[in-house]
């Protein structure tokens, strides 16, 4: 199996996983959210110089992946009538969307 099968199969077990388990409101995930996103920016900082006075337990890419873990269970609790395998395709062609238009922006830039 290719690694875009192995992320794409992660990413329907996460939002299976939490449509199964996560009981929290997405107002609380949106919170947990945030604070995943912190987090990611302090190992960001670290990474590249800034706040060397702080311990950071955590590479920026595994904080990436707290932050995808999180956005993952905010999308599965926002919409419990759709199935992980809906989620998983919604999540992809919206990416595939962004990516088109993150393209367009950034060779008018060059």
């Amino acid at each position: 199996m290719n690694l875009e099968g192995k992320l794409w199969e992660e990413f329907e077990w996460l939002f299976e996983l939490t449509q199964k388990r996560e009981n929290a409101p997405v107002t609380c995930l949106g919170m947990k959210l945030q604070e995943e996103l912190g987090e990611f920016s302090e190992a960001v900082l670290k990474e590249i110089g800034f706040l060397e006075h702080k311990e950071v337990k955590e590479s920026p890419m595994r904080e990436a992946a707290d932050v995808i873990n999180v956005l993952i269970g905010v999308l599965a609790v926002l919409y419990p009538d759709k199935t992980p395998h809906e989620l998983t395709e919604e999540l992809y062609v919206a990416m595939c969307d962004k990516g088109e238009k993150y393209e367009r922006i950034l060779n008018r830039q060059g």
